[in-house]
Parts: C-alpha cells; structure tokens; sequence
C-alpha cells in the first residue's frame, strides 16, 4: 500500500481502467512499467493509494477482504465485483477442443476417457467430412538406408480468402467463353470480330496448357480500358432505358425530362472520353436524329411541365418552356369553353362573353401551379383541378412499348404447343390475373 502525499501525475487519454467491473472501487491514478496505482474509493476523503500489477487485479481484492474488512462485511456485493462471470461451456465446444486436442497433438484414441473410442473416432470423421475444402495432392517416393519411402503433401486454398477471387474468376471468364463460343459458332460473328478488331479471339484448347492464357493475353490493358471505358458511357444511356421502359409511375411526360438529362450526362462526358470518343458522338447524334422533331412537340413539353416532379425545372431553354406554356393556356381556355356550353345561360349575350372572366382565372391556377413550392408526387394535382383533367388526358400514355413486348412474351409461355386450344378469354383471363396481381 502506498499513502499519497500529493496527487499524482495526470493520465494520458490512451490510458484507461482496466477492470471496469471495480471501477466503482478504485479509480486509476498513475502507471509505473508494469504496476497501476489504483485509489481505493472506499476510504474517501482519506486518500490510499494501491499498486497492483498489470495483469492481476489480486492486490486490490486482498485489500478489500483483508485490510478494509468493514467496508467488505456491509456490502457482500464489494467482493463479488472481482469474481469473473461464469460462462457456460456446451458440449459442442468440449467435442471440438477434445477433437483439437487429438488431432493437433497425435494423441491415440485411448487417451480420451470421456466418451468411447468408436464415438471419438465418428466424431473425427464427421468433422472431417464437414470440412468441404478443395484440396491438391502431390506425393514423391525415394529410399534410404535400404529402406523406401512415400510422401504426400496436401494443400487447400481458405474459402474465406478465395471467395473474391472466385467470383471474379467467373463473371470474367463467363463473359471470355461467351465471346470465343460465338465467335467460333457464328460465321457473321467472326468476320464482324475481324473487321472492327482487326483480329480474331483465340480459342482455349484442352490439349494445349498455355492456350488459355494465350487468349486471355489476347485481351490486353488496352482493350480493358476500352471496355471500362465503354461502360462508363453507356451507363446514362442503359439508366434512361429502363426508366422509360418501366410500367409503374412512368408517363409520357417522363420522356423529354429523361433525353434532356441524358444528354446533359453525355455532354459532360466528352472532357473524360479518350478512346470512346466515336461512340460518344454518335449517341449524341442519333439522339438528335431520332428525337430532334419529338423534342419540339407542345404535347409533350406540356406533359413534362404538368407533372409535378419537374414542373419546369427539366431544362433550361426559356424557348422550349414558352412552347409548351403556351400550349397548356390554350387547352385550359378550351376546356373552359367546353364546360360552358355544357351549362345553360340567361342570354346568348352572356354565353358568348363568359370566357373573358374564365380565361384569366385558369391562367391564375397555372401560375399557382408552377409558383408551388410543395415538392409533392401527383397528389400536388388535386389542389389545381384544371390543371389535373390536363395532365391527365396529355400524360395517360406510356414512353415506351416494352409493356406491350411484356404482354407478347407472357402469353406466349401460356399458349404453348400442348395448350394450342385455349380459349382467348380464358388466355386473356390469365393474362390480365397475372399482371393485376403484380399492381395488387
């Protein structure tokens, strides 16, 4: 037991208790090599310093039992903060470090006087066979001193460690075998090989080691930067795909949105391209070709500006919003007129001057409309009803035809050769049960 005559040493921040389960009763107070000096709590406010090893916390609890006798007898619990907590032990962990123990010490059967030899030798063998590693063997015989020997080694690769590699193994030489088999299969696919590449894929043979290797060397960094860089530009263009391509909160509208962004995404390409630079222009091109004229239609850049999620936040071109504003005016205006002649009035003069007072309260819930700061879906509609039946009847279509591609290829898995005599109602039936059952 030390006595403290002043306060100790203040602790680095790396230094910290190491049995937090006491540390209610002695607080760290300085480190000296191997010991800690620990201040007993209990005898507060007389300052009793401890020192105790590093390792063992045996000196402290001497202390407590021995020494400061009264503090241990009222309070029983003191003494039970340095008894570690009892861990259960299951069989399986006394099997396995029996089993360890045997094979690792080539220890006989017999030493093992908790269970049989039969049952220790089952256990060794269902051990084994649940170890599934994929092992290789070599073996070599000499002799010496008259006497002849064979040897065995045998090496297994860690599961955990392969696994990266194996996956990678496969996507990779997936994707070669697929390339060699069509390129071997089809005469069109060779001679397309050789007139872009300039040169033919060589094909692994089973009677040559190296032919493997020799075709993937054909494969150089080059061309694995052409096809990194490849995917790279193509990615906005497989992302633009699948949003029109999809049947759930897709409009018409979603199309003008998705081509202005998609050549935006293109555009921004162009400083990072160096290899794919042909086939960057010519998605730039084919874009314009395709959808030059349809990127000037009213309707649509209507349908876009009603929908909520872009309003007129798509593009920049005040040209392209104009067209289209202007063409959301005259249909509000002529939607009221309709509702007017649906409706009797006094006089031919009032009927004929009613849309001087309509027109501008339409225009009103338009501006309303795009003023909106809510950030909401479609539901932000039900607050503006002219502007709704609009974007309604402009935004009821799809941007693509792969819904009705989905629909072919559904009915053919139906009417196969052996169901040739369905009916067409119960095919439709089928049919429509099974895609409602997916919007359900």
């Amino acid at each position: 037991m030390v006595e403290a005559e002043g306060d100790l040493c203040e602790l680095s921040e790396a230094d910290h208790h190491p049995w937090p389960q006491v540390q209610s009763l002695f607080s760290l107070k300085d480190v000296k090599k191997n010991s800690l000096i620990m201040r007993c709590m209990l005898c507060a406010p007389k300052r009793t310093d401890i020192a105790a090893y590093k390792n063992s916390s045996s000196n402290l609890k001497k202390y407590v039992a021995v020494i400061d006798q009264p503090h241990s007898k009222k309070n029983p619990k003191i003494m039970s903060a340095f008894s570690s907590p009892a861990t259960k032990v299951t069989q399986a962990v006394i099997d396995k470090l029996l089993i360890n123990f045997v094979c690792e010490g080539n220890q006989p059967f017999s030493i093992c006087t908790v269970m049989t030899r039969k049952t220790l030798r089952l256990k060794v063998q269902d051990t084994f066979k649940n170890m599934k590693i994929h092992v290789a063997t070599t073996a070599d015989c000499w002799s010496a001193r008259q006497r002849s020997y064979m040897g065995v080694t045998c090496h297994w690769i860690d599961k955990a460690k392969s696994d990266t590699y194996k996956r990678l193994s496969w996507s990779a030489f997936a994707k070669c075998s697929a390339l060699w088999n069509k390129t071997s299969r089809s005469a069109l696919a060779f001679e397309t090989v050789e007139r872009e590449c300039k040169l033919q894929f060589l094909r692994p043979n089973q009677t040559r080691w190296n032919s493997l290797f020799l075709a993937v060397e054909r494969l150089n960094t080059a061309e694995l930067g052409f096809l990194a860089e490849y995917a790279t530009v193509m990615k906005p263009v497989a992302m633009a795909l699948n949003l029109l391509q999809g049947e759930s909160s897709v409009h018409i509208g979603f199309l003008l949105p998705t081509l202005h962004q998609l050549q935006d995404k293109l555009k921004r390409l162009e400083s990072t391209c160096k290899v794919c630079q042909p086939l960057l222009k010519a998605l730039q091109g084919g874009i314009l070709k395709r959808f030059g004229e349809v990127m000037k239609e009213p309707e649509l850049i209507a349908a876009a500006t009603l929908l909520p999620k872009f309003r007129t936040a798509w593009t920049t071109d005040q040209s392209i919003l104009t067209t289209g504003l202007t063409y959301i005016k005259e249909q509000l205006e002529i939607s009221v007129e309709n509702d007017t002649l649906c409706y009797s009035s006094p006089s031919d003069e009032e009927d004929f001057f009613a849309s001087m007072n309509t027109g501008h309260s339409e225009t009103g819930e338009l501006e309303r409309y795009l003023s909106c700061s809510s950030a909401g879906g479609m539901d932000l509609l039900h607050s503006f009803p002219q502007v709704k039946n609009l974007s309604l009847k402009v935004n009821t279509a799809i941007p693509a035809s792969a819904a009705c591609e989905r629909l072919f290829s559904h009915a053919g898995l139906l009417l196969t050769a052996k169901r040739s005599r369905l009916h067409r109602k119960s095919l439709e039936s089928q049919l429509l049960l099974k895609f409602i059952s997916k919007i359900m």
